[in-house]
């Protein structure tokens, strides 16, 4: 696993030394992205008081900071297993002693550490732009691995679809749409209905929870809310495992992993 993880940590350095102008260009894009709804959100809270309107920049810059890992964990699986279909080296890497599933987590782990880099100069221009206080706590890091082990378990079903159906569309999109959605609004204040609909997916409760920590809104964390980020990722993780390697042996013996 250490093996794997490094081979492809070396060569998603390699990528970023190769291609900077592409890595300067996504970082751009996000920050664009961002500061277009900030703007947009900020100029429906005029006349609030200074304290809410640094508590919600606080959120936002949270809430997108989760929304930029959580895209990129959520499309890597899918995306890269395209790749490999697409160049033909699908097969061959799958015929090798390790797993898929230890693969495509190698190729997960090191995406997230290469991005861990390069969200520090983007949580930089975001504060620096919006001015927000933020508290980095402990917990906000443990809140944070639940969140991406259930982003996980998600990009693992896509993974599967991908192994069978080849081609996904814009299902990794939609998903992406729904996490910037969540990430730059408070999932509290939405209706009762769309709150019940979107705690079902692991990144509302945890980015939920991390605008609370963030804005210091503590008084209204309990141990359920801990609890039931946990159950809710653990149910992703095995799920998506199981359909992972469930699309894998399918994919196998109706000979699709041949196909390009």
């Amino acid at each position: 696993m250490w093996t794997l993880y490094a081979a492809e940590l070396h060569r998603r350095v390699r990528l970023v030394k190769r291609y900077p102008v592409q890595t300067c260009a996504d970082l751009l894009s996000f920050y664009l992205i961002f500061l277009g709804l900030h703007l947009a959100v900020s100029s429906m809270v005029r006349g609030v008081d200074p304290a809410g309107v640094a508590a919600v920049a606080s959120a936002q810059v949270v809430g997108f900071l989760a929304f930029y890992f959580g895209a990129m964990g959520l499309s890597v699986v899918e995306s890269q297993l395209y790749a490999e279909m697409s160049h033909g080296t699908l097969e061959q890497a799958l015929l090798s002693p390790h797993s898929a599933l230890v693969i495509v987590l190698s190729r997960f782990l090191a995406t997230l550490t290469v991005e861990a880099v390069f969200s520090v100069p983007l949580m930089l221009l975001l504060v620096a732009t919006t001015a927000a206080p933020i508290s980095f706590t402990p917990l906000m890091l443990i809140v944070f691995v639940l969140l991406m082990l259930g982003v996980f378990g998600l990009a693992l079903v896509l993974g599967g679809l991908t192994l069978i159906f080849k081609r996904v569309g814009q299902l990794p999109f939609i998903f992406q749409i729904v996490f910037l959605g969540l990430g730059m609004s408070s999932p509290g204040n939405l209706p009762e209905t769309v709150q019940r609909m979107s705690m079902a997916l692991p990144f509302a409760r945890g980015v939920s929870l991390l605008q609370e920590l963030a804005t210091g809104a503590t008084d209204r964390l309990g141990w359920s809310d801990m609890s039931l980020l946990v159950l809710s990722t653990a149910a992703y993780l095995v799920v998506g495992t199981a359909f992972f390697v469930w699309a894998e042996r399918v994919a196998k013996d109706r000979g699709l992993i041949a196909r390009y």
